[in-house]
């Protein structure tokens, strides 16, 4: 039988500014969390130009109103809600390291969008290492992290782990053998939970030489043993014939659909990635998908 991609519907360009956005649901109300690089502003300039600055902040989604900003000098940031309480992940550039070189992942909370917690370190990279992206899911009895990592050791760069924990503070990394992506590119995960199945979006050079990147998905039962959706069924692809940001850089066309998100709202799944050129251009895009998170995920292990 010939396999459909689910259909993605009301497809638009958000922002050229926002980078990776994480969607959730908060008392009734659909939000986004979205990193942004202070670079943006300054299209001359390198991307890790005013880096220190480099931060996110949280956009009501139909009012466009950008409500708080919750930390700077972090990237890579993540929100989950979790019993109506926000838990807000991040990588810390700290104030000494050289751009990217993350070391640290440190968490902070809020229970009205206002008042934070002060950052805990909840996860410290080995001596051989850098953090990147990170995900987290509550699969019925503990919490369990997805983190992503350029440690040499596991081969091709980058590769994803992963730890647990019963309170969010103290994580535990699971063994060498809990990993995705060894021998191939992976990168700019997500990670979702639906009876017994971790599903993980991830970045693949899938296409290898044409220079394209797009978002590939897998899943497991145990984070050991991968069953990968087989070829042909991206979760999101990009297109070519989409100028990224045309004021900026009019001759740029997409090459890569990265950072893919999902939340169910009001019998929708909304869907979040970036597009652009994997330096520096980029625009954050949108689409639904009428269904539930679950059809919607199972539909590629049809």
């Amino acid at each position: 039988m010939t396999w459909t991609h689910p259909k993605f519907e009301n497809q638009t360009s958000v922002s050229t500014t926002a980078r990776e956005a994480t969607p959730f649901v908060w008392k009734g109300r659909l939000y986004t969390l979205e990193n942004f690089c202070r670079s943006a502003e300054f299209p001359d300039k390198p991307v890790q130009y005013k880096m220190h600055e480099d931060g996110c902040y949280i956009r009501d989604v139909e009012t466009d109103t950008r409500l708080c900003y919750p930390w700077l000098n972090h990237y890579f940031s993540t929100v989950n809600v979790f019993n109506d309480k926000l838990v807000l992940v991040g990588g810390d550039y700290e104030w000494d390291l050289p751009w990217w070189n993350i070391k640290r992942m440190q968490m902070m909370t809020s229970d009205d969008l206002t008042t934070w917690s002060r950052p805990v370190t909840i996860l410290e990279a080995n001596e051989r290492e850098n953090l990147f992206n990170n995900a987290i899911v509550f699969n019925g009895e503990r919490y369990v992290l997805s983190y992503e990592t350029d440690d040499p050791a596991l081969g091709v760069k980058f590769t994803l782990r992963f730890a647990v924990s019963d309170d969010l503070l103290k994580w535990e990394k699971l063994p060498a053998e809990y990993v995705y992506g060894i021998g191939k590119y992976v990168g700019g995960v997500s990670l979702y939970f639906h009876d017994g199945w971790y599903y993980l979006i991830y970045l693949s050079e899938t296409f290898g030489k044409s220079g394209l990147w797009d978002s590939k998905i897998t899943r497991s039962r145990n984070l050991r043993e991968w069953e990968d959706a087989l070829d042909g069924r991206s979760f999101v692809y990009p297109d070519t014939s989409h100028i990224t940001n045309p004021e900026v850089a009019p001759d740029v066309h997409e090459i890569s659909a990265s950072d893919v998100e999902l939340v169910e709202f009001e019998g929708k799944v909304h869907i979040w990635w970036i597009g652009g050129n994997q330096e520096g251009i980029a625009d954050l895009q949108h689409a639904v998908y009428n269904g539930t998170r679950k059809q919607l995920l199972e539909s590629f292990f049809d």
